[in-house]
């Protein structure tokens, strides 16, 4: 009796199709599920990437945010922080006291009385005395949205005072 007579062959060869056919199905199984998971590995990326965005987005506002006053401002803050916004380049303390007639030990009690209400305020000493300048992206968040709270009436008030000035 032989091992491999035509009958047992054949069994054999189907046996051996059979699991051939069952190896390919399993590779393409394997194939199709790499192929989805490297889908799903660059869906991953590119929802990190998202993330990562929101996160840049979340602490840009959380620094706009850090820049709110915690408290409201007094009139006469509000006063000493129109004096310093409206000079561009910026503005010396005693300018601030002469144009608002106060003493210079008051200004600069209300410059660090703003300080500490985290109003991003330069300080520098120069020959003449101390300046002051506003933090440029501070101003700009000022002019869109009025986050120091400048009431109109002291607005109003001070304009009147520049114009006052500029014609005398």
């Amino acid at each position: 009796m032989a091992l491999f007579n035509r009958d047992n062959e054949r069994r054999i060869r189907a046996a051996f199709n059979a699991v051939h056919r069952e190896f390919e199905d399993h590779l393409q199984s394997i194939n199709e599920n790499t192929s989805e998971i490297m889908e799903n590995r660059y869906m991953i990326i590119s929802l990190q990437e998202r993330l990562d965005k929101i996160a840049s987005d979340i602490a840009c506002l959380k620094r706009q945010l850090s820049h709110t006053i915690p408290n409201r401002l007094s009139v006469r803050e509000q006063e000493v922080f129109l004096c310093v916004y409206s000079e561009q380049r910026g503005v010396s303390v005693s300018h601030i006291s002469a144009r608002l007639q106060l003493p210079v030990g008051v200004v600069e009690d209300v410059l660090e009385s703003l300080r500490i209400k985290n109003i991003p305020l330069y300080f520098r000493e120069t020959d003449s005395g101390m300046f002051v300048t506003l933090d440029p992206a501070f101003r700009e968040l000022q002019s869109t949205r009025n986050v120091v709270g400048i009431e109109s009436f002291v607005s109003t008030e001070f304009s009147k005072g520049l114009q006052r000035t500029l014609f005398e």
